[in-house]
């Protein structure tokens, strides 16, 4: 077993808004994040892979997940929590010209983070 257990946060009516995100993207892409997913499982310190993994300026406790596939730039957001050895991915995003996609992804992931860290009901096993 690696050093984290990646969530996924869950709707009010139980959807898993991650799997959502990433099921309307095509196999390749699906495939590339999960494996990196799986990759930074087994890193102890992932901040430290600034090439993989970045937080995000002035959303305290938000970071960001860094895909790239056929150059495209998939940015999943997510925060450490909600218990120990967990990271919970909270919302999914695209960058493109140095902007997120949806564009109030960050302010959604800050809010999304406190309903977690309030609601432990409300995350998911990334892989289950």
């Amino acid at each position: 077993m690696g050093y984290w257990i990646f969530k996924n946060f869950l709707s009010e009516r139980g959807e898993n808004e991650i799997r959502r995100w990433v099921n309307t993207l095509s196999k390749n892409v699906r495939i590339k994040i999960d494996r990196r997913i799986r990759y930074l499982e087994n890193v102890q310190y992932f901040q430290r892979e600034p090439q993989y993994v970045k937080q995000m300026v002035g959303y305290e406790g938000i970071y960001e997940i860094r895909i790239v596939f056929a150059g495209d730039q998939y940015r999943p957001l997510g925060c450490y929590g909600p218990d120990q050895g967990q990271f919970t991915l909270l919302i999914g995003a695209v960058e493109r010209g140095n902007r997120l996609e949806p564009r109030d992804a960050c302010a959604l992931a800050m809010q999304r983070k406190a309903i977690i860290h309030n609601d432990r009901s409300r995350v998911c096993d990334h892989f289950g």
